[in-house]
């Protein structure tokens, strides 16, 4: 009786180690079809967002004159370069 229970659960664990295995080299087939996919989606899709990517570079200065701050809402002049509230640069220019 014994040796019908060993015989058993030694069957028992070689088929669940059979099933983790296959499901490893299934999951292993799974990730190389997915960096296949996206080996080919960088190729066709690649250079095309980066020839569309806008540069941050690419803005200019508005010269609109301020009678309040756009950042905190204080009263500022004209002739201010700067807000006397939160010091934001009022003129566009860096510095």
């Amino acid at each position: 009786m014994e040796i019908i229970l060993f015989l058993f659960f030694t069957i028992l664990s070689f088929c669940i180690l059979y099933l983790i295995i296959q499901s490893a080299i299934d999951g292993s087939k799974t990730a190389e079809e997915i960096r296949q996919i996206r080996m080919i989606l960088q190729k066709q899709y690649g250079e095309s967002l980066k020839q569309n990517i806008p540069s941050d570079n690419n803005y200019e200065a508005m010269d609109v004159p301020y009678d309040t701050c756009p950042a905190c809402g204080a009263t500022v002049k004209l002739d201010n370069n700067t807000c006397p509230s939160c010091g934001l640069n009022l003129n566009g220019e860096n510095g």
